[in-house]
């Protein structure tokens, strides 16, 4: 005997319900295992862009602070401009890392300018690997709950974190409404979340041994910083480039990895690297969006005096000068950025030009008269 045919339907309708719904219920356990098995190192993925959206959507973007576990831990000691927190996610069990970034000070650099080169630096971060990305910018409830996370060594509570912080905005935001007078006058209470790559150390501290750095090793992480600076040259400018703020990782310890760079006229350069390079802080960097957020700050009463040059933005000034190392987050200065370079190699390059005290010269450098500057 032949089915009729609306019930032909009706078990097809059931069918359909009973797939949809069991596809729900797995969801994040098809993703946990579709990503240990593609990349069982989220921090090797994350430092390649290698799957990178899968990992955020599977953490909910980092931002919400949703599957955190603790210790949220201290990275360092409070510097003049802040102290940073790790963060530590796990899901069905997978984990990645983040970084939160922390003002000590109104004076301090401000950490929503920084937010928001990190917003047009995550476009960049898709095709270049040596940009770290930014997830998110927040604020601290109030002032006690900022003291509490800065002077807490170990938070072994996820909800004393959560607790403490509003989420203000995420780069996925389509309208990036931020209250300009809140923040210059509530500067030191905002904070950046920021990808991390666990077991990266800085390239002061392996410039520090010397059985790790060799000439082979450094031209290789020098490249991956100038060739995407040369490439950005028009764009962007990072201004606060030195061992410090260039962070390396190696994604299998003693062997390396290869490097193609290809350019527009069809020819590839091929290097060989142990490690992946991350240039981080980019508090005082050029972005060719930076005039008009000055422009923001500057028609914003509370930001008075001098274009908030006493909340965190003293170095969007609008001329380049010796008395402030020739930095301004408003031109171009890429002279600037051989700053690194001449660290590790002060007899290759002219740097410290027009800054008098020699006990400053790394500092800062004129801009090169062969490259326009603005």
């Amino acid at each position: 005997m032949k089915l009729k045919p609306s019930y032909k339907v009706a078990t097809r309708a059931k069918t359909k319900n009973i797939v949809a719904s069991f596809m729900k219920k797995t969801k994040h356990q098809r993703q946990s295992q579709f990503l240990q098995n593609i990349c069982s190192d989220s921090g090797m993925c994350i430092a390649f862009g290698i799957e990178s959206n899968k990992i955020k959507d599977f953490f909910n973007q980092f931002a919400a602070f949703d599957y955190v576990v603790p210790p949220i831990t201290s990275i360092g000691v409070p510097s003049v401009n802040g102290f940073v927190k790790e963060i530590n996610y796990r899901h069905r069990g997978y984990t990645a890392n983040a970084i939160l970034k922390s003002s000590v000070s109104n004076e301090a650099d401000n950490l929503f300018y920084e937010y928001t080169v990190g917003l047009q630096v995550n476009q960049w971060a898709k095709y270049f690997p040596c940009f770290v990305e930014t997830y998110g910018l927040y604020k601290y409830l109030d002032p006690i709950d900022y003291r509490t996370i800065k002077d807490t060594k170990n938070i072994e509570d996820v909800s004393i974190l959560k607790n403490s912080l509003d989420l203000v905005s995420v780069p996925s935001s389509s309208n990036q409404f931020l209250d300009y007078a809140d923040i210059c006058t509530d500067s030191m209470y905002y904070a950046v979340l920021i990808q991390h790559i666990k077991g990266a150390t800085s390239l002061y501290d392996v410039y520090d041994d010397p059985s790790a750095w060799t000439n082979h090793a450094n031209m290789g992480i020098l490249a991956q910083v100038y060739l995407v600076l040369a490439k950005l040259t028009n764009d962007f400018v990072h201004y606060d480039l030195h061992t410090g703020n260039v962070m390396l990782y190696a994604p299998a310890p003693g062997k390396y990895v290869q490097f193609h760079y290809h350019y527009n006229d069809t020819n590839i350069l091929t290097f060989k690297s142990y490690y992946v390079t991350k240039m981080i802080d980019y508090g005082r960097s050029y972005i060719k969006g930076s005039k008009f957020i000055h422009q923001r700050i500057c028609n914003t009463k509370e930001c008075d005096p001098d274009c908030g040059y006493n909340f965190g933005f003293a170095w969007m000034t609008k001329t380049l000068n010796a008395d402030d190392y020739f930095i301004t987050s408003l031109l171009r200065n890429p002279s600037h950025d051989l700053k690194l370079f001449y660290e590790i190699y002060p007899d290759k390059v002219t740097y410290g030009q027009g800054i008098d005290d020699p006990d400053k010269k790394e500092l800062g450098t004129r801009p090169n008269p062969n490259s326009e500057a603005g």
